[in-house]
């Protein structure tokens, strides 16, 4: 009868002949060894793949990914497209990559222009949306502006003006704010809305004309 104690040793020796004499003559040994092999074999490689799993986690990154770089690129699309259907745009405008909110296939944007105060600020706004150049003005009064002009660093009080309007209306509406502003080099500067509620978006598009 052989203890359990003794059962031990004898498989740590087995183990210890195996690593140490790979190719040894004897057939005793080899089956031995070969045994051991196919026994451990699935073992070390479940332990392989978890430590790599592990490291990757640890890391950062993805196990494996430069071997599957369509299917990630599938996946990162797919997730894309979901997330812009969820936040109410045309997956379309996400996968062409061209970073703009499209209603019926209108591009939108903000508009900043400042003003010297708030008189200068409306009566600009109202020309604006009377021609249908912008849907909505909204007018912030307090803001300070620190730029250099002429050489020379200045700091002057200004209002804030934020306009909504249709990107293909951006030339005529930079043509009627110099034509209305008393600035030499007024700030009309666009951006684009990536996204936003549909319904508010069809609005600009309904009360600006290109």
């Amino acid at each position: 009868m052989i203890s359990a104690a003794t059962g031990f040793k004898h498989n740590r020796m087995l183990v210890t002949a195996a690593t140490a004499h790979p190719h040894s003559s004897s057939s005793s040994a080899s089956s031995s060894t070969t045994g051991l092999y196919r026994v451990l074999r699935p073992r070390w490689q479940r332990w392989l793949t978890m430590g790599a799993a592990l490291v990757a986690a640890t890391a950062g990154v993805a196990p494996w990914s430069a071997a599957r770089p369509s299917a990630l690129h599938n996946s990162a699309a797919a997730a894309a497209a979901a997330a812009s259907q969820r936040r109410g745009m045309s997956s379309s405008a996400v996968v062409s990559g061209r970073g703009v909110s499209t209603v019926q296939g209108t591009d939108l944007l903000v508009v900043y222009v400042t003003a010297p105060n708030a008189d200068v600020a409306e009566k600009i706004a109202n020309k604006l949306v009377e021609q249908q150049l912008v849907a909505c003005v909204n007018v912030l009064p307090g803001i300070t502006s620190i730029y250099r002009w002429q050489g020379k660093v200045e700091k002057d009080s200004e209002v804030l003006m934020i306009l909504k309007t249709q990107g293909a209306l951006l030339d005529k509406l930079t043509a009627k704010v110099r034509e209305l502003h008393p600035y030499d080099e007024p700030e009309v500067i666009g951006l684009p809305i990536i996204g936003g509620s549909p319904s508010y978006m069809q609005w600009v598009v309904d009360n600006t004309s290109p």
